[in-house]
């Protein structure tokens, strides 16, 4: 079967990160016992992907596994494995990586803060080393990583309408800055670790902005254009109407599971109800939009996979 694993090169071996294996081409490593994720065995993953994710190397190694295992979704552990090919992973494949999450983000960050051209500037920054790598644009990406990186105070209650909401946006918007600055980090400096967390940071922004979007933009379709007015009167009471259906359907879906209890204005089981049809909601929408956003980045990782020079 095969799988996919980062490797190290020390001199002129090839090691894995952890443990004290030197690998060969074609030759077959084995341990004896049983497998541990994290614990004893060989790792890998069945997308290089998810593989990048857990190390971040300089060589990507197709391998063949066979024997023992422990597996999860995105890592497995072998107790037998050899190396097929080798590929030369580096800076510049890490760099495209980190610019191409960071930029999943960046759109929905703009249309939220449109005066904040900071993580915008900071993935120009990177583009800039990823064309022509000077010390001029790895200082400038620098800088705009650093800039990128500064906590901004903003009023989020212009819809929030709970301390959950306005603590969603604000995960949501702190990653889409942090995948910017990674992505220029990348271009300045140790540029695998930056392009892993760049990626890990889109997929977490998108997420939280889906989930925190879903129900309103369902409730604000059904009330009407005049929803998407920003700014406007007939926008903003189309938005007060929508949050209102949108809370209102929410309750009162948890409240018919929840029975007569939670009918009881101002009761705990009314609270609890409504708290977990939420809860549940934005969990929902979350995990499908983070699932999407890696689905993503698993693809464009195919496709500088394509392009890598075989060792």
């Amino acid at each position: 079967m095969k799988r996919y694993k980062f490797l190290n090169k020390v001199g002129r071996q090839i090691k894995s990160n952890s443990g004290n294996t030197v690998w060969k081409l074609g030759e077959w490593q084995k341990i004896e016992g049983k497998p541990s994720l994290c614990n004893w065995g060989f790792h890998c993953s069945r997308e290089p992907y998810d593989a990048f994710s857990y190390v971040q190397g300089e060589i990507l190694a197709e391998v063949e596994v066979r024997g023992k295992k422990d597996i999860q979704k995105d890592k497995e552990a072998w107790s037998e494995m050899r190396l097929i090919k080798l590929y030369k992973w580096t800076k510049k494949d890490s760099l495209r990586l980190a610019i191409f999450s960071a930029e999943l983000c960046l759109k929905n960050y703009e249309k939220e803060y449109p005066n904040d051209k900071r993580p915008r500037e900071a993935i120009e920054a990177a583009k800039k080393v990823l064309f022509k790598d000077t010390a001029k644009n790895r200082a400038a990406a620098r800088s705009a990583a650093r800039y990128a990186a500064e906590s901004a105070a903003r009023s989020v209650a212009w819809s929030a309408g709970s301390a959950a909401e306005s603590a969603a946006r604000s995960v949501a918007w702190s990653a889409a800055r942090s995948a910017a600055r990674y992505a220029a980090e990348s271009a300045a400096g140790p540029a695998a670790w930056a392009a892993g967390s760049a990626a890990r940071s889109a997929a977490r922004s998108v997420a939280w902005s889906a989930a925190r979007s879903a129900a309103r933009y369902a409730a604000e379709s059904a009330a009407g254009p005049a929803a998407w007015a920003a700014g406007s009167a007939a926008g903003s009471a189309a938005r007060s109407v929508a949050w209102s259906a949108a809370r209102s359907a929410a309750r009162y879906a948890a409240e018919s599971a929840a029975g007569p209890a939670a009918w009881a204005a101002g009761s705990a089981a009314e609270s609890a109800a409504r708290s977990v049809a939420w809860s549940a909601a934005r969990s929902a929408a979350r995990y499908a939009a983070e699932s999407a956003a890696i689905k993503k980045i698993q693809k464009y990782f195919k496709e500088i996979v394509k392009e890598l020079d075989e060792l």
